[in-house]
């Protein structure tokens, strides 16, 4: 019986170890989400479309150059992250990968989308893309500094 108790007490402790590594686990999600979240709002209201979304216009490069806007603000933050926390050598490495990223994904999207003319919607689609990576990025920067303690 004595043995039992022990076994079983042992398993109750890890089941509640494991539980607080999950919910310090779930924060620390919580905390990445959040903070992406904040960056990407003050670049589309700040810097994509200071003027709220409605007032540009679909039918000229309004909205194109908008989105072009968003994702160099993005590549901005993601670049001063870097740089508060890895080497010089390192920063640059990473930089360059990252205008690599960025130069093939605008290239490939504007190439699908005008293989056939797809009009404005057809221009705008590789910086619209190039957004939704640079919110990847940005989001994979924050979740190292905040598991690996470089705030």
């Amino acid at each position: 019986m004595k043995k039992f108790i022990f076994i079983l007490s042992l398993f109750i402790s890890f089941s509640a170890n494991a539980g607080a590594d999950k919910a310090q686990d779930d924060s620390q999600m919580t905390k990445i989400r959040q903070e992406t979240e904040k960056y990407k709002k003050y670049c589309y209201d700040n810097e994509a479309f200071p003027k709220g979304i409605d007032n540009y216009s679909f039918y000229n490069n309004d909205i194109k150059e908008g989105e072009y806007r968003y994702h160099q603000c993005l590549k901005k933050i993601i670049i001063q992250k870097i740089r508060s926390f890895a080497s010089n050598k390192d920063a640059e490495k990473m930089i360059e990968s990252l205008n690599k990223i960025q130069n093939g994904t605008l290239d490939y999207y504007w190439t699908l989308y005008n293989i056939d003319d797809f009009g404005v919607a057809g221009r705008m689609q590789n910086d619209a893309v190039m957004g939704r990576r640079m919110e990847d990025i940005l989001e994979d920067t924050i979740h190292y500094q905040i598991i690996y303690g470089n705030n």
